[in-house]
């Protein structure tokens, strides 16, 4: 207990960043919130290699951002078992460099979104909130019983804290972003789009929560959210995976980046039963006095019974493999007879295809699955 919290305190004293600053660096640049990454605080620390693998799943608890401002502040938050630090400060631009709190200057640089600071001769490094796939943070809940889980296992208890014990760990489910893609997509409104895929990397099913959007203009401010994505599959057994949708109105503002954060529950009380869905797209449909683009899934019932009230999820591919764009089709009070299959379409919007045509994005494949949420047998 003694060494987390010299690693807590000895983090809350170097992430304060008195007397450190940044060379190479614009307001432009620097505005906005840096996730930290904690595998260097150890390094920084010189504590011996031993020490550095028992401490590192304690970091893996802790969570550090850094959020400068356009009007030349900045603050730290830092968290761990749901006690959190604040510091807040101001910082100076003058020739390309930055300094904080009136410090002397330290080389930095900032490249593809990952901001690395020299600090006795260790870099550390953090990425832009945003720029990379974020995994959900820990519960106060799963903090505390990852942190017991680790004493115990140190101090040869078991999970009651009585000695003699053998330490078994407990399933647990982990959301993670796989991918994502953001696109400003201009039509009746304004609309900041974020499409994404997000997968249970864990060893228990988990339930998807929430979902939020932050979209930010060049400066790093805030000029639209929103709270409330489709998310589709919202139960997630191990390996699997799902979609995610939301978008915000944006305005008559100019979009630069965006946040996406979805979190977990654990609190699984139904299943999404998956079945087998083949997609592809039909690009230029001639209807007399139109065109219309779809993407088209075939959903097989492999069942002996027959299947209703399906969903179906479709995303479409560019040739980079990212998302472009998503939908699905309810079959409410639609019956697939055992061992048949049916097939399901949506059309892709005209502001999209105009998008895909102006950016040059050039369209792959349409990717699928046919889900049914049922409550559980307990």
């Amino acid at each position: 207990m003694k060494k987390v919290l010299s690693v807590v305190l000895a983090l809350a004293m170097m992430l304060g960043l008195c007397g450190t600053a940044f060379a190479s660096v614009s307001q432009a640049d620097i505005v906005g919130v840096w996730n930290m990454d904690m595998n260097a605080i150890l390094n920084m620390m010189g504590e011996d290699e031993e020490t550095i693998e028992t401490m590192k799943p304690f970091l893996s608890m802790m969570k550090c951002t850094m959020e400068f401002t356009a009007e030349g502040t900045y603050a730290m938050k830092t968290s761990f078992l749901g006690q959190e630090e604040n510091m807040e400060g101001n910082y100076e631009l003058a020739d390309g460099k930055i300094s904080m709190d009136g410090g002397d200057f330290a080389d930095a640089t900032i490249e593809n979104d990952v901001l690395t600071i020299m600090e006795n001769d260790t870099a550390l490094t953090f990425t832009r909130a945003g720029a990379e796939s974020e995994s959900t943070e820990m519960s106060e809940d799963e903090q505390m019983a990852a942190f017991l889980a680790l004493i115990g296992g140190m101090e040869g208890l078991d999970d009651e804290g009585n000695e003699g014990g053998e330490e078994v760990a407990a399933g647990a489910g982990k959301l993670e972003v796989v991918s994502e893609n953001g696109m400003f997509v201009k039509g009746y409104s304004n609309y900041y789009y974020v499409f994404a895929k997000v997968q249970n990397t864990g060893d228990a099913a988990l339930r998807i929560d929430e979902c939020k959007l932050t979209v930010l203009d060049e400066a790093g401010a805030e000029i639209a959210s929103r709270d409330y994505g489709d998310t589709f599959a919202r139960f997630l057994k191990p390996g699997e995976s799902t979609f995610v949708k939301i978008y915000a109105d944006v305005g008559e503002a100019t979009p630069a980046a965006y946040q996406l954060t979805v979190t977990q529950n654990d609190n699984v009380y139904s299943e999404d039963v998956r079945y087998p869905a083949d997609a592809e797209m039909l690009l230029n449909v001639d209807e007399g006095w139109t065109v219309g683009n779809y993407m088209v899934a075939l959903v097989s019932n492999d069942t002996d019974e027959v299947l209703y009230d399906v969903e179906v999820a479709m995303a479409l591919l560019d040739n980079d493999g990212r998302i472009v764009y998503i939908d699905d089709k309810s079959c409410f009070d639609v019956g697939i007879p055992a061992g048949s299959d049916i097939y399901v379409s949506r059309e892709i919007p005209e502001e999209f295809i105009e998008y895909f045509n102006t950016n040059g994005v050039k369209l792959q494949s349409v990717e699928a699955f046919a889900y049914k949420e049922v409550d559980l047998d307990w």
